[in-house]
């Protein structure tokens, strides 16, 4: 009788630490069942409250791309023909191109690069020209600038500042630079011509323009710019139809508007 009533005693208490062993287990596990479903307590949350602030004061509102151009180039309009060193030899340009060149000009006057236009629109001069059929001189399509103070003497110490004029107008605005043909103070902007006027594009011109092309005006619809226009890198194929660069691009807009 004492050995069975031992027996049961045994076995009551074996269920009862069962029990108390799967209460423990069941309130042991339920942090871990809260995270899952994303509940924390109270310590668990302040890392990732204080990671939100964290990252909301480390974000500013993103400026507009007009805006971060005009803070690195502070142009606000395009100068007019009057307020350029040398700009009457622009009258005779192609009238976007000459649109460019006054912008041009107002860039690198914004970086203090003080230039001054030395040619414009050239008439055809076959003694100059030599074996050439033609220079887009001829054809209001291109012009040449130098430093103020400087002659047509190549300056060691103005290597940088040509680097940064070639770089602006050929690889930001879309403008054949004459310093891979030698000619650093030579700019050019005919999209779709090669740079030195092949027979056929000679023949083109002429039949607008006279042989000699004398009313070289009556080319210009030969350039005009399609903003649609696909094109490639700079430098593309005679100059580049519209301005590569986004924020010269929405800078150079933005100036004609105000026009």
């Amino acid at each position: 009788m004492i050995q069975n009533t031992y027996s049961f005693a045994k076995y009551v208490s074996l269920i009862v630490l069962i029990t108390l062993g799967l209460i423990y287990g069941c309130s042991s596990s339920q942090p871990a069942i809260d995270r899952d479903t994303g509940s924390s307590t109270e310590a668990e949350a302040e890392p990732v409250v204080a990671n939100v602030e964290e990252s909301a004061e480390g974000t500013s509102e993103p400026q507009s791309l007009l805006e971060e151009t005009r803070a690195e180039f502070p142009v606000y309009e395009l100068p007019e023909i009057e307020d350029i060193r040398g700009g009457e030899l622009l009258l005779g340009l192609h009238p976007e191109f000459q649109r460019r060149a006054r912008f041009l000009y107002a860039v690198l006057e914004s970086e203090g690069i003080e230039v001054v236009f030395i040619s414009g629109y050239r008439p055809v001069d076959r003694a100059y020209l030599g074996n050439r059929l033609a220079s887009w001189h001829n054809v209001g399509l291109a012009f040449d600038l130098n430093f103020v103070g400087r002659s047509y003497t190549y300056y060691e110490e103005d290597a940088e500042k040509w680097s940064r004029v070639g770089q602006i107008a050929m690889y930001k605005m879309g403008i054949i630079w004459g310093d891979m043909f030698n000619d650093r103070w030579h700019f050019e902007w005919h999209p779709g011509f090669n740079t030195r006027i092949r027979p056929h594009e000679k023949e083109r011109l002429a039949e607008l323009a006279g042989e000699n092309l004398e009313d070289y005006e009556k080319t210009f619809a030969l350039f005009n710019p399609d903003l649609n226009a696909r094109q490639g890198p700079p430098p593309c194929f005679g100059g580049c139809p519209n301005i590569p660069h986004p924020g010269l691009r929405a800078l150079y807009d933005d100036l004609r508007k105000s026009q």
